[in-house]
């Protein structure tokens, strides 16, 4: 009677439990777009908190500030609202920035407009979104960056927008693949070529990866084709331990490969490159001043008007 009986499982199964199920809303899944953060070092937090900004204040200038969603806050939200910003005292205002940052931390994480989520390997962070198109959004902040000169980071290296999540098997990438090539390579005559990374996976190659999505594309578009040096789109194709990461970005090669230091200091160095005219101009100047000078030394001695000459002693 006694060895049919069930052993009672002890109050720290069920704790693990919970913690493993709270926390699986916190890692990288399928399904998901976002961001893949990379940096070089061990201060993923000051990464993190990089990537958060340039996110978010190149989204509110896209679409917006984030909406509100309780409804019971709507009046601490609105402190102020009715009255124009030019008169606002700095309390009033002090007091209006502080409930829209009260109002931001009590949304939900599903909520958000971003989310970091666990990838489970250091050095990189995904950062998830619900934004429709986070290429979009990413290939803005490079272009800001280009344009700008500006480095807005330190410790966040490359900024890559992830359009679609999959479980690293070739199965659930051809779905993936599947969905995501159509919106970007229906052009004809259009140009690519694939980027592949694996981070702590080996379920998927390199080969089969290229074989996967170069299949997708031709029977999308057959008229594609594969250029190295400098195609359209990129398809990358990131994997992370045991999900991956797919994207098609323009301009791949050009903006660094989503990287926000190099392109911001390219375009200082760029910027501190002289002119090719102006060197021109500058070594033609200089070449005709060594020509005068040279034909200067190389005169004739009677054009030089009666030169005395010390005479012979006797």
């Amino acid at each position: 009677m006694d060895g049919n009986r069930k052993r009672k499982k002890s109050k720290r199964y069920y704790v693990n439990q919970a913690k493993k199920a709270k926390q699986a809303g916190k890692r990288l899944a399928g399904d998901l777009r976002g961001f893949l953060g990379f940096t070089n070092n061990v201060r993923e937090r000051e990464a993190l908190r990089e990537a958060y900004d340039l996110l978010n204040q190149c989204a509110d200038k896209i679409y917006g500030p984030e909406a509100a969603v309780a409804a019971d806050d709507k009046d601490e939200v609105e402190v102020g609202d009715d009255i124009e910003d030019e008169d606002e005292d700095v309390e009033k205002a002090l007091a209006k920035e502080k409930a829209e940052l009260d109002r931001q931390r009590t949304l939900p994480s599903t909520e958000r407009r971003f989310q970091c989520l666990d990838t489970g390997v250091k050095n990189v962070l995904f950062v998830r979104t619900l934004l429709e198109d986070p290429v979009a959004l990413g290939r803005q902040i490079l272009e800001d960056l280009e344009s700008t000169r500006q480095q807005r980071t330190r410790y966040l290296l490359r900024l890559l927008p992830v359009e679609a999540t999959c479980k690293a098997s070739a199965e659930s990438l051809e779905k993936a693949v599947a969905t995501v090539v159509p919106r970007r390579l229906e052009e004809d005559s259009v140009t690519y070529c694939v980027a592949f990374k694996s981070r702590m996976s080996s379920s998927l190659g390199r080969e089969d990866v290229i074989r996967i999505v170069t299949t997708a594309v031709k029977s999308c578009n057959p008229s594609a084709k594969v250029e190295y040096k400098s195609p359209k789109f990129v398809i990358v194709v990131e994997v992370v331990r045991g999900h991956c990461c797919l994207s098609i970005l323009p301009r791949y090669f050009e903006l660094k490969k989503y990287n926000v230091v190099e392109v911001a200091q390219s375009s200082l160095t760029e910027q501190k490159r002289p002119d090719s005219t102006q060197v021109d101009k500058n070594e033609e100047e200089r070449s005709d001043n060594k020509s005068g000078a040279d034909e200067e030394r190389s005169a004739d001695p009677s054009e030089l008007g009666d030169v005395e000459t010390p005479s012979k002693p006797s």
